[in-house]
C-alpha cells in the first residue's frame, strides 16, 4: 500500500511527544487535497487504482474558479452561521445505509485520474 494510501485509510498513526519514545496511536485523519492541473501536460494528481474508494476526484469549473470571492464567501458565511451545525445534523440523519460505501463515487475527474495511473 502506498504511504498516501495508508495515511488516508491507515487506523494507526506513528506519534512522538517530544522527548518521549514513538508510539502508536488512533488516527483521526481527515484529508482533502487541493491540486490544480491547469493547462499543464502533469495531469496525474492521486494513484487511483481500478476499484477506488479512498479518493473523491472533481474537477471544479473555470467560471467558479475565477469567482473565489462571490462563489465562497456566501458558502463560508452560512458555514459560520449555523451551517457546520446543520451539516452535522444532515450527516447524522442521512440513510447510509441505503448505498455500498465499499465502491467510490465514479467521476469523471476519478475515471481521468485512472486513466493516468494506466489502472482502469
Amino acid at each position: 500500500m502506498s504511504e498516501l494510501n495508508e495515511f488516508i485509510t491507515g487506523t494507526k498513526i506513528l506519534t512522538r511527544a517530544r522527548f518521549k519514545s514513538t508510539r502508536k496511536a488512533n488516527s483521526f485523519t481527515r484529508t482533502l487535497l487541493d491540486a490544480n492541473t491547469g493547462d499543464s501536460n502533469e495531469r496525474w494528481i492521486i494513484p487511483a487504482t481500478f476499484d477506488e474508494r479512498r479518493y473523491m476526484a472533481l474537477y471544479v469549473s473555470a467560471a467558479h474558479q475565477r469567482q473565489k470571492t462571490e462563489y465562497f464567501d456566501p458558502i463560508d458565511e452560512e458555514l459560520e452561521n449555523g451551517g457546520y451545525e446543520a451539516l452535522m445534523h444532515f450527516f447524522m440523519n442521512f440513510p447510509i445505509s441505503k448505498y455500498d460505501l465499499s465502491c467510490g463515487l465514479g467521476t469523471k475527474a476519478l475515471r481521468d485520474q485512472k486513466n493516468q495511473n494506466g489502472d482502469c
